[in-house]
């Protein structure tokens, strides 16, 4: 069946648009109007796929303009995008990939804020600033991925991201919002830069679990940073190790 865009304009005449109405030569074309999008902007989407892949050519994802479609399982996004809007995913409840590429350099405040199958979020390098409630109350979060480019996380940033066991922070960050990691309550070790990033975290409202340890990289400690240091396990306890950590 042939497929064309139904954002498409063409001019006619009123006597070809009353013959159009009454013969229906269009009557077997199949209007696509999946994404509705203008001049680059994809504002709304009519769709009720789980898995979406948005066109290439798309430049921004508005604001709120996944939210709410609980029917959504999985997004890629073409590198032609360079921004994604406010609450552009909110409340995807059932979520739980989203593909973003390096080409997007924004991501609006609480765009996955309540994707609660989400299990991974990769912050593309070029993104600046983790904005405030960005994957708040994503309940099922176990890994996020920082990018050196990021110079600020905003509040609850990962508010209530109860799976989350580990964060590192890179040395690029230099402002720390309040509860950035409040009540992620799995939450074990915090990989941080230096000594103002700790503080940030300490005095940043996260009512943190006395377990939780916030380990600056080439701290003199027991617990001290280094991928290079080397330990001897039995192949029982790295099985349980990899299986502890899947």
């Amino acid at each position: 069946m042939k497929k064309i865009d139904g954002n498409k304009k063409i001019t006619l005449t009123l006597g070809q648009l009353k013959r159009l109405v009454k013969e229906s030569e269009y009557s077997e074309w199949d209007f696509d109007d999946t994404f509705d999008i203008r001049n680059g902007v994809l504002v709304k989407y009519n769709g009720e796929d789980g898995d979406v892949v948005i066109p290439n050519g798309v430049t921004s994802i508005e604001e709120e303009v996944f939210a709410g479609h609980t029917g959504l399982t999985s997004v890629t996004i073409p590198n032609s995008v360079k921004e994604i809007g406010v609450h552009a995913f909110d409340r995807c409840y059932n979520l739980k990939s989203v593909t973003i590429p390096d080409s997007v350099k924004s991501i609006g405040w609480g765009a996955f804020e309540d994707c609660e199958n989400l299990t991974s979020v990769f912050i593309p390098s070029g993104v600046t600033s983790i904005e405030s409630s960005l994957c708040e109350g994503c309940t099922n979060l176990k890994s996020v991925t920082i990018p050196d480019s990021v110079t600020e996380i905003g509040v609850q940033a990962f508010y209530c991201c109860t799976k989350l066991r580990r964060l590192t922070i890179p040395s690029s960050v230099m402002e720390i919002g309040d509860e950035v990691v409040c009540g992620c309550d799995a939450l074990e070790t915090i990989y941080v830069a230096n000594e103002k990033q700790k503080r940030m975290l300490l005095n940043g409202k996260n009512d943190f679990n006395p377990s939780v340890k916030i380990i600056v990289k080439g701290e003199d400690s027991d617990d001290k940073f280094n991928e290079s240091r080397k330990t001897t396990l039995t192949l029982r306890q790295l099985k349980r190790l990899v299986r502890e950590n899947a």
